[in-house]
């Protein structure tokens, strides 16, 4: 589709991205053809083949969108990741997954945290790095560039009911379950597109972190009738499950500026019940 796209429209706006900084970069269909196809020359060139499970932690880096089309080009299952995973996370994920390649993001702890999990799993065979250097990592920004932008499609190119992506859901008890999509998987989003994101196909598409960053206070607003109010809840006891101790007190401390200590104590009681308890079964009476 972006091979397509990108003969057919090639200057059509595919991403426009902004960093941190305020760097804006502006990518057509045509440049993510391209540098997407450069990504899985790269990939080759490392050894990543078809059927190779890809752990992906970019965070909201650009370099995401030619990394994850590129190595569907190739044929590897991508599995993306949030840049939250702790150690036991990534060990975990590992295991599961049959990980065999990692791409990292320099920024935060991400490769602090995935290195030690690599050591224990022992099974990974190469890691890149994304938005920066890392001593004895593959440095994407500074190599793919090297390799041609030229990626035919073969007969041995996935298609139809091939494994394209992997994705660990939240589960709602234990650790998160991993699901496999294969290649007819982006098809449902067009409903969504349509239907729920109402997309312009000329239009600009923003993320929720870009109408966060212009709603001021966006993160104290409250509404407790409203589906805010389970959201809240729920990315509580979500951030609980993932060792996230920050985000935790962050959605207990908006629950407790709304006044609504009533629902985050009966929150924590289904958390220390559901989640907590077989391991610890004092959890429940301590917090009741």
């Amino acid at each position: 589709v972006v091979d397509d796209l990108g003969s057919r429209r090639p200057e059509k706006l595919a991403l426009l991205h902004v960093s941190n900084d305020k760097v804006e970069k502006r990518m057509t269909f045509q440049d993510m053809a391209k540098l997407s196809s450069r990504a899985a020359n790269y990939f080759r060139s490392l050894g990543i083949k078809k059927g190779d499970r890809v752990l992906i932690v970019l965070r909201r880096n650009w370099q995401f969108w030619p990394i994850i089309i590129g190595l569907e080009k190739l044929g590897a299952i991508a599995i993306p990741a949030v840049d939250q995973l702790l150690e036991k996370d990534f060990l975990y994920r590992f295991e599961v997954a049959g990980v065999s390649a990692v791409i990292c993001s320099a920024d935060g702890d991400v490769i602090a945290q995935a290195k030690p999990a690599i050591e224990k799993y022992g099974k990974i065979e190469v890691q890149i790095v994304a938005n920066g250097t890392c001593e004895g990592w593959h440095a994407f920004d500074e190599e793919y560039a090297m390799y041609s932008s030229r990626f035919a499609r073969s007969e041995d190119s996935i298609s139809g009911s091939d494994p394209m992506m992997m994705i660990f859901a939240s589960g709602s008890t234990g650790y998160p379950k991993l699901a496999v999509h294969n290649c007819k998987y982006p098809l449902g989003h067009f409903h969504t597109a349509k239907y729920w994101h109402n997309v312009d196909p000329d239009g600009l598409h923003l993320t929720m972190e870009i109408v966060k960053s212009l709603t001021q206070r966006s993160n104290m607003r409250y509404d407790r009738d409203g589906d805010q109010h389970y959201d809240l809840l729920s990315a509580l006891q979500k951030s609980i499950r993932g060792s996230d101790e920050n985000a935790a007190v962050h959605y207990a401390a908006r629950l407790m500026e709304a006044g609504d200590l009533l629902s985050l104590c009966r929150r924590l009681l289904v958390i220390a019940s559901e989640d907590i308890g077989l391991a610890y079964p004092m959890a429940i009476p301590i917090v009741k």
